[in-house]
């Protein structure tokens, strides 16, 4: 668990890090994502975990990991698109798949992992 910040952005890392904490292998899991995003959004991509609203850290819920793109939207949507027809389509079935939601959003400021 100790890597997925340097691979992550994690604003409430406390609050994602407890979350994950029961769920080991969906920490696998995304650091296995992050190769495959890395080759369609770039090797310096910036990608946000987050819970989504309303989830408590020992609630149930989903887990985003959402993409940070500064492209023209049409541009992150394709890209999106082909990591999920390459690689999320059939990972996200997965057991330990299930809390967690891959997508992009517009990023008005570059991020940067600390």
């Amino acid at each position: 668990m100790d890597e997925l910040p340097r691979q992550y952005l994690v604003p409430e890392k406390d609050t994602v890090m407890s979350f994950l904490a029961t769920r080991r292998a969906l920490v696998g899991l995304l650091l296995e994502a992050r190769p495959h995003l890395e080759r369609f959004f770039g090797h310096d991509v910036q990608i946000e975990l987050r819970l989504a609203d309303g989830v408590e850290s020992e609630g149930t819920g989903e887990l985003l990991a959402m993409v940070q793109s500064h492209l023209d939207p049409d541009a992150a949507l394709e890209l999106i698109g082909r990591f999920w027809d390459d690689w999320w389509k059939e990972n996200s079935a997965r057991p330990e798949a299930w809390p967690l939601y891959i997508d992009v959003e517009y990023a008005s400021e570059p991020a940067s992992i600390q």
